[in-house]
């Protein structure tokens, strides 16, 4: 018996931006197949570099070490490349999807995972949408202001940071 589901992604999530950048939004229903064994989907990049957690590698390495049957799948853009030589330095066993995937084809891999885990990023609310589980890592940004949509999306902040919620591109303090 295979189970489907079938992923919509809200034109109005990232249509505009993707015209304003001179591409061609498609916003086609994707189908994808439920989970069946246990995926992680790592995003550690950001658009803004305040909003990256700099240990999603050494996370990665401690999930291969405690649950070694669980498959690692690293996401994100062509500009986080670097995340990708950072895991492989530390000797994280992971599937290399960073920059590999389509809008369409990462909202279908976000829907095939058990859970998603993300900074404060676009990969967050895509998952969110999706209705992926989903870890959202909060820096400095206010996750009331900025709050992936979603019943399953969870966030993990430390609320003690002096100069937090912020939303500048750069560190004022």
């Amino acid at each position: 018996l295979e189970i489907k589901k079938v992923i919509y992604v809200d034109p109005e999530l990232y249509g505009d931006l993707l015209t304003w950048l001179g591409g061609q939004p498609n916003f086609a229903p994707v189908e994808c197949h439920l989970p069946t064994g246990k995926k992680i989907i790592v995003a550690p990049g950001a658009s803004i570099g305040l909003r990256e957690w700099p240990y999603f590698p050494e996370l990665c390495l401690a999930i291969n070490s405690e649950f070694p049957e669980w498959e690692i799948v690293v996401v994100g853009t062509g500009e986080d490349t670097r995340w990708s030589g950072r895991f492989r330095r530390l000797g994280v066993r992971f599937v290399d999807q960073v920059g590999k995937t389509s809008l369409g084809q990462l909202a279908e891999l976000l829907g095939q995972g058990t859970v998603c885990i993300a900074n404060d990023s676009g990969v967050a609310h895509l998952a969110g949408r999706a209705q992926s589980p989903t870890l959202v890592l909060f820096g400095p940004g206010d996750p009331n202001y900025v709050l992936p949509a979603g019943e399953k999306v969870v966030v993990i902040r430390n609320d003690s940071v002096a100069c937090s919620p912020c939303e500048s591109a750069h560190c004022r303090a």
